[in-house]
């Protein structure tokens, strides 16, 4: 548990207490090992600035979501759902800043349909209303990325660090895009 991550040295203390002749040095060494990556997943998962890991569906020859974010410093990621009015109404703003932007190495901006049916979701793209990169998110990746980031509602914005995979602006207002990119020199 999280909670005992405090008591680390407790821990480390009553392992080594533990008989030598109950436990070789090298289960012993491997009890040690195990706690110390649960300790270090489990932080990993509770710290809110970590991306999640998840599956995506590019939408047609869309390159995958994993090679796009080795291609750039940043992503802008809108995050979406094809019964969403608001997000499908923000859409053209986002498309007119991704072709202002596209050729830049420092950032770019893909979309993620969470929540969504599959069908709808191809049907929308396939009438060419946007041209930035999009994926689909199943239900079950949906869940993973809405309970991550703690997402209750969209349009969503946030700002993704590729470097090292953190999320260094998790809520930004539509109307603050360009703010927020110019603060990171975007």
């Amino acid at each position: 548990r999280p909670s005992s991550f405090d008591l680390r040295a407790e821990i480390e203390k009553t392992v080594s207490s533990f008989s030598k002749s109950s436990f070789s040095d090298e289960e012993l060494s491997l009890l040690r090992n195990r706690y110390e990556e649960y300790v270090q997943r489990v932080e990993f998962q509770n710290d809110p600035s970590n991306f999640p890991v998840f599956s995506t569906l590019p939408f047609q020859e869309t390159i995958s979501f994993e090679s796009l974010k080795s291609k750039h410093d940043y992503l802008l990621i809108d995050v979406w759902a094809t019964w969403c009015g608001p997000c499908l109404a923000q859409h053209p703003t986002i498309d007119s800043l991704y072709s202002a932007n596209k050729d830049t190495k420092d950032f770019t901006i893909v979309g993620l349909a969470i929540s969504s049916s599959k069908d709808h979701w191809l049907n929308y793209l396939k009438k060419g209303v946007v041209k930035y990169p999009n994926y689909y998110l199943d239900s079950d990746n949906s869940e993973i990325f809405k309970k991550a980031l703690n997402i209750m509602e969209i349009p969503r914005y946030v700002l993704l660090r590729t470097r090292d995979l953190k999320i260094v602006e998790q809520q930004i207002e539509f109307n603050n895009i360009e703010r927020v990119l110019r603060k990171y020199k975007l």
